[in-house]
């Protein structure tokens, strides 16, 4: 697997509010953590912290739904950069991978190409270059932890890490004697929900508990960075 380079980040947390309600219930109730970090430029790693959930007694946690989402872009464009002969694009694509600290390093949530991707290419005379313009797309993973044996590390009165980051890449494929050289300027911005559905009430304030729903955000911001490639191919 190819190494992940780390660009700078940095965390901002914001709490948004609190909203207690320390009464029993014996209906579930929700509560979701809500981590956002704005666009920025590849590859990144953000780090957050789970709060845990303490219950009173006869409280249960019932399930925990972990979400990451990824929102990213991608400009390509290419010049050949050979004198004398022309060059034929058939593929210019953006690579992005998702990986956590729950999977590990080597397993990726994800693994998505966006792009240019065209068996009657696109030729570059000698010295001339080509946009092929910006590309979107939209990533989602979900864990779902069901029963006691699965929740119990979410139940207490700290916090659990979690780890969060990408890897981008460029995939070409050229043919003729010019020299291809790409550019490329991958973004992406990242949302993790963490959802607890329990019964009973809470014991501490570690996690305050909503009436209904209670939404805690934390917010990090990342440095945005511009992230230009260059490779060859003759």
């Amino acid at each position: 697997m190819i190494s992940k380079s780390v660009k700078t980040y940095s965390l901002v947390f914001l709490c948004v509010g609190l909203l207690f309600n320390d009464s029993p219930s014996a209906t579930a109730n929700l509560i979701t953590q809500t981590f956002t970090f704005g666009m920025a430029g590849t590859d990144w790693i953000n780090n957050l912290n789970i709060a845990q959930i303490d219950l009173a007694a006869g409280g249960i946690l019932n399930d925990v739904t972990i979400t990451e989402t990824v929102d990213w872009t991608a400009y390509l464009a290419g010049t050949n950069t050979d004198h004398t002969s022309s060059v034929k694009v058939t593929k210019n694509q953006a690579d992005l991978q998702l990986y956590d600290s729950i999977t590990g390093p080597s397993t990726p949530l994800f693994d998505q190409s966006i792009g240019y991707n065209n068996h009657n290419g696109i030729t570059l005379a000698p010295g001339t270059g080509y946009s092929f313009g910006n590309f979107v797309s939209t990533n989602s993973f979900a864990y779902d932890y069901a029963g006691a044996g699965n929740t119990s590390q979410f139940v207490g009165s700290g916090f659990l890490p979690l780890q969060v980051s990408t890897f981008t890449q460029n995939n070409e494929s050229t043919t003729g004697g010019g020299r291809f050289t790409y550019t490329q300027d991958t973004r992406a911005a990242l949302q993790v929900q963490v959802t607890y559905d329990y019964t009973g009430h809470l014991n501490t304030l570690s996690v305050p508990e909503p009436s209904v729903w209670f939404l805690l955000g934390v917010g990090g911001v990342i440095c945005l960075g511009w992230r230009r490639k260059t490779a060859g191919q003759n």
